[in-house]
């Protein structure tokens, strides 16, 4: 004999039938949701280490484009130094570029002024480095000589106003390196050079562009320009301005039949040429050669002007003859000094 059953029994062991089967579906899902996820997985990883089969053309490989780089004039067959572009890369940051107030106004303004008794009884020598700028490592080689030069820097130079300002501040006069046509149609004297086939406006305007994005120097001489300087009336238009503004002109002297110097001094403006050219051979013995010339010119003239270049042999050679020299009757001197004892001496013997 059966009892009655309890009706709650029931009730619960189908609660309990219905928890089971839930719990074992939701147990079931997760597994296959697990494995998909972890197949999906992987070949989300195989995608990255193994690329996929390409079905395009084959990559062609580019090389990238090659840094800006300035252009070099190339060397000129007329006394001009090898243009070396700064030693910088591109990814070195560069200073802010110094412009001028304005342009110089007149020699006296930058002049190194010396007093008579400084050099009495001294043979006066000035000493131009010439094509100063574009490399500034040479230049500030020049910049650390003790003996007061002459610098003349080439306008289109890198950070300009800036290495002019070195050099002043280091006791050397300064001079604007203008470029002027040369006879060689293959030597190409820069940006903004005077040529002759150029009107007179055209000629100014490229001789402000020289001179008016900077100041400091005490006048001008020329960059090649072995052409030019034997065109008197292009001459004459340059030496006008240049008069205008008070500055100084000095014949470089790359041509014999450059009349630039003799016209200045026509004009009464205070002038010079060229006396001894250091480096026309660039070579050592040759170098020192040259200063024994210069030596013997100054002995001559009481005065002298050299023109050398920021070359390694020059300027080891220039150290060499500053310390063979010291304490002898020669003294190396501002340029400004030699042209004003020169124009005292012109003025001397006229009278």
């Amino acid at each position: 004999m059966t009892g009655k059953r309890n009706p709650w029994k029931i009730v619960l062991r189908i609660i309990i039938g219905i928890f089971f089967v839930y719990g074992l579906a939701v147990a079931v899902g997760v597994s296959v949701g697990y494995f998909v996820a972890k197949d999906h997985t992987a070949q989300q990883v195989t995608s990255i280490l193994v690329p996929q089969q390409q079905v395009t053309a084959p990559e062609t490989h580019v090389e990238p484009a090659s840094a800006p780089h300035m252009e070099t004039p190339q060397t000129p067959s007329e006394h001009a130094a090898p243009i070396t572009p700064p030693l910088t890369t591109p990814t070195e940051p560069q200073p802010a570029p110094i412009l001028a107030d304005k342009p110089s106004k007149g020699w006296k303004e930058n002049a190194i002024i010396l007093p008579p008794y400084a050099y009495r009884d001294k043979k006066l020598i000035a000493i131009i480095f010439d094509d100063a700028g574009v490399n500034a490592n040479r230049t500030k080689e020049i910049i650390d000589v003790k003996s007061p030069l002459t610098i003349s820097f080439l306008p289109y130079a890198p950070n300009l106003q800036r290495q002019a300002n070195a050099a002043r501040a280091a006791g050397h006069e300064v001079m604007a390196h203008v470029p002027m046509e040369a006879e060689d149609v293959d030597a190409h004297p820069g940006p903004n050079a005077l040529m002759t086939d150029m009107t007179d406006e055209e000629i100014l305007a490229n001789l402000h562009e020289n001179l008016d994005k900077w100041d400091s120097y005490i006048g001008i001489n020329n960059h090649m320009g072995s052409f030019f300087t034997a065109d008197a009336h292009r001459m004459g238009v340059v030496l006008e301005e240049i008069k205008k503004r008070d500055l100084i002109f000095v014949d470089s002297m790359t041509s014999a039949k450059s009349v630039a110097g003799k016209k200045a001094q026509e004009m009464g403006m205070l002038s010079g040429a060229r006396d001894v050219f250091l480096d026309d051979v660039d070579n050592s013995e040759k170098i020192k050669e040259e200063f024994k010339k210069l030596e013997k010119a100054a002995r001559k003239q009481g005065t002298a002007i050299a023109i050398g270049h920021p070359r390694p042999n020059t300027i080891s050679a220039l150290k060499e003859w500053l310390v063979a020299i010291e304490n002898s009757e020669y003294m190396v001197v501002p340029l400004s000094v030699v042209l004003l004892e020169r124009q005292k001496a012109a003025e001397e013997k006229h009278n």
